[in-house]
């Protein structure tokens, strides 16, 4: 497992994990520009005899993307012209038969900029996603339109193997666009990669990949190569919003470190591959705003106003009958309850001093976490909740 980690972050908490079962040819990058005010993700998943595609890619993406004008409607030709001088810098300089896909996330306060060669794969979601969006068009002869391309260019296809019109020999290749593999470079294998933006005034590529434009609205993005592809993105998604759920509720740390989510995935990955006899690296890059994990402002609930009674509880209220309202994402403790026990996690309910409708509950969480509750009373004993404040 490598880190590569610059700057501070800012509008995102990120983090990586990655595990090497097979060739040992994956890389990632983590970066935050001092410059120019992006946070970076980037995953490089090599393949061929050697690495050094990959290890070039982390060695030089970085500052590769600092010298990038994001913020030029013209950035996306300019980067995809660039794409390309790096890839003919890497074949004069390595002569061995290695290459790498490559996929880029760039994300800063006013744009969104995901960029893919090869399989690796991006998607970005909310908390209350059941579905993620993705942000990479997988290059693979397995699509058709790249099927198309490629036989148009003289490319063909045997055994599920792509062989370029270049190739002297049987060298055969899973990806149909790539980074590296100057021997087999040509019409059909390529260097141009498509986009995905959040800004509609970008300039198209010439001659480049096509762009794809999507919503910024998202709370998380996540980059990982095609071993994190034996889990659908549906399940990779409530995986992460079951972490980020459990935080807001414990406020554990565990559960909104990026890298421990990365590699809990990882593994949850890995225990599929075992049982499909399944062998390859896995690696993945997650980023989360800040504005998810930094929740210090009370939710705000207007008060509901209960039909008046004098009804009182001379017990402890069951935690079973009402649902907590938490930065607006809603967790049902009726279904949830006890799942929380067995994580030895306490919810108490204990009974207020006051008259008339409104009464005063503390909800202590873990015996060191209280929550100041306004509540009205119903009838049957229902409670309904009117305020939350985190102490």
């Amino acid at each position: 497992m490598q880190h590569i980690i610059a700057g501070a972050p800012k509008m995102y908490y990120t983090g990586a994990f990655s595990q090497q079962f097979g060739k040992g040819q994956d890389r990632f990058l983590v970066h935050t520009s001092p410059y120019r005010g992006y946070q970076l993700l980037a995953i490089f998943d090599g393949h061929g005899e050697t690495a050094d595609a990959a290890n070039f890619l982390q060695r030089n993406f970085a500052a590769f993307a600092e010298a990038s004008d994001f913020t030029d409607p013209a950035a996306l030709q300019q980067f995809h012209l660039r794409v390309l001088e790096l890839d003919a810098q890497f074949n004069r300089q390595f002569k061995t038969r290695s290459g790498a896909t490559l996929c880029a996330v760039f994300l800063s306060e006013h744009a969104t900029l995901a960029f893919n060669l090869g399989d690796s794969a991006a998607i970005c979601a909310s908390r209350t996603s059941r579905q993620p969006a993705p942000l990479s068009t997988p290059h693979s002869i397995e699509q058709p339109q790249e099927l198309a391309r490629i036989r148009l260019n003289g490319g063909t296809v045997e055994n599920g193997r792509f062989f370029p019109e270049t190739t002297q020999d049987s060298w055969s290749f899973m990806v149909t666009r790539s980074f590296g593999n100057g021997f087999a470079k040509g019409r059909s294998l390529t260097a141009s990669g498509d986009f995905f933006t959040s800004r509609p005034d970008y300039v198209p590529c010439k001659r480049g990949g096509k762009i794809q434009q999507f919503t910024g609205d998202f709370e998380w993005v996540l980059c990982f190569s095609d071993g994190l592809e034996v889990l659908k993105n549906s399940d990779i998604c409530h995986f992460v919003n079951e972490q980020l759920g459990k935080y807001a509720l414990t406020r554990n740390n565990e559960f909104a470190n990026p890298n421990i989510i990365c590699q809990k995935l990882v593994h949850k990955c890995y225990d599929r591959c075992r049982h499909l006899s399944y062998i390859d690296d896995i690696s993945c890059c997650l980023a989360i705003k800040r504005s998810v994990l930094d929740i210090q402002k009370p939710v705000q609930v207007q008060h509901i106003r209960a039909p008046q009674t004098r009804q009182s509880f001379q017990r402890k209220l069951q935690p079973l009958d009402f649902c907590v309202y938490f930065d607006s994402f809603q967790l049902n403790l009726r279904q949830n309850y006890n799942k929380y026990l067995k994580m030895n996690k306490t919810i108490d309910l204990m009974y207020g001093r006051g008259q008339g409708d409104f009464k005063d509950f503390y909800c202590c969480l873990n015996d060191h976490q209280k929550v100041d509750i306004s509540a009205d009373f119903i009838k049957k004993e229902d409670l309904v909740l009117t305020a939350l404040k985190m102490k």
